[in-house]
């Protein structure tokens, strides 16, 4: 599946454009192109995030420079913090959709992201029916966990084959059992012979 954007060209922060969700007035932050970022190559993109002002999100979004066919937004995604992110976007006969995934794990993981189930949709038809190819597509993150914080994206491809997940749900890691996500034993009375074991 050819890659949409990997952060490495020297342009890719001039393809980006960074939105603090006005509609909503209160948000800061910002969109880079830093090392920090970087899950696969040298560089990646930051999404950071202040809600201390308020806001309601702030969103990256990147014009699709070729009408290609797709079904599926796959990417390399860090979030340490608990807020939600949305996936936006375009299509070739105008109106724009969005769907919503949420998940705990705090380390780099690969987003597998339908392009149908929408939650939300205006523009065009205004039938929730995405068509065509996409033009535009966007990465939101909403105030509705850490006030302050960055997400890393890195890897972004679009994908034709059909997702194996139904068309309500996304792919990815809930947990990894790693020594980061505190795993434990907890036992009501005498825990006998019980244990907590890691294999690995």
């Amino acid at each position: 599946n050819p890659v949409l954007e990997d952060f490495e060209s020297k342009d890719s922060s001039g393809r980006w454009e960074f939105s603090n969700g006005k509609e909503f007035p209160g948000a800061t932050g910002a969109f880079s192109v830093t090392k920090a970022a970087a899950k696969e190559g040298n560089l990646g993109g930051e999404l950071s995030f202040d809600f201390r002002g308020g806001g309601n999100y702030v969103e990256a979004s990147l014009a699709v420079p070729q009408c290609r066919q797709a079904r599926q937004v796959w990417l390399w995604v860090r979030k340490p913090t608990a807020n939600r992110m949305t996936l936006r976007c375009s299509d070739s006969e105008g109106p724009t959709f969005q769907r919503g995934f949420n998940f705990a794990y705090r380390g780099w993981q690969e987003l597998h992201i339908a392009l149908d189930g929408w939650e939300v949709h205006w523009g065009g038809k205004n039938d929730g029916v995405f068509r065509g190819a996409p033009t535009r597509i966007g990465f939101i993150v909403e105030n509705d966990g850490a006030r302050t914080g960055s997400v890393h994206l890195d890897n972004i491809r679009l994908v034709e084959e059909q997702a194996r997940a139904s068309s309500a749900g996304n792919e990815y890691t809930v947990v990894t059992f790693g020594p980061d996500e505190s795993w434990g034993l907890t036992a009501n009375g005498k825990s006998g012979a019980s244990r907590w074991l890691r294999l690995c």
